[in-house]
């Protein structure tokens, strides 16, 4: 294990709070290393006491390892779907779709009515990159869901997919009279090109 693993890796210690950009630099410089072990210990520790920060440091790690394809993140990322907080349980569900191992399809099933904030849309843009047509037809839903950030999100997410049958449902929202999902839809159409 380096050092960076050993400061700030679970149990061995962590960053002074208050520290958020110099932890994301060393989370960049574990990612350059494909240090995914040290990701993975930090995923499931955080290392610090305070349940925000953690919780931060961990959603963090969840990224870094769907940037990296972390194969070996999948059971971490599947444990951390049962979190607590809404963000780190989108983060996770967002880096097994990246990930793109289809073994996490029935635990991904199982979450689609997680009504946590931004949760159910990355559960669904999960499926739907794992070719899951029903990720696809969550999203649209979401489109016509009752929350402004579940609609917004469900737009960018639809744009994401680069997926043509997405279109034709973020022209509707990108003409809607409502400024804000009209501007996610728009970061759809930009995002899918």
């Amino acid at each position: 294990m380096g050092l960076e693993a050993a400061n700030i890796g679970g149990r061995y210690g962590g960053i002074p709070a208050g520290n958020a950009m110099a932890f994301s630099d060393r989370i960049e410089r574990l990612k350059a290393r494909r240090d995914i072990g040290a990701l993975i210990r930090i995923l499931k520790y955080g290392g610090l006491r305070f349940r925000l920060e953690r919780d931060l440091r961990r959603s963090e790690a969840a990224r870094a390892l769907a940037e990296l394809k972390a194969v070996e993140g999948v059971e971490p990322l599947l444990r951390a779907l049962r979190g607590e907080r809404a963000f780190v349980r989108a983060a996770a569900a967002r880096a097994l779709g990246e990930i793109g191992d289809s073994r996490v399809l029935p635990p991904l099933r199982a979450m689609t009515e997680d009504r946590g904030s931004g949760v159910a849309t990355q559960v669904a843009l999960a499926l739907a990159r794992l070719g899951e047509p029903r990720g696809f037809e969550l999203l649209v839903s979401l489109l016509r869901s009752v929350g402004d950030p579940e609609r917004i999100g469900a737009a960018v997410a639809l744009g994401e997919l680069g997926d043509p049958d997405a279109a034709d449902h973020l022209m509707r929202v990108v003409g809607t009279s409502d400024e804000i999902l009209g501007e996610g839809g728009q970061r759809g159409r930009e995002a899918g090109r």
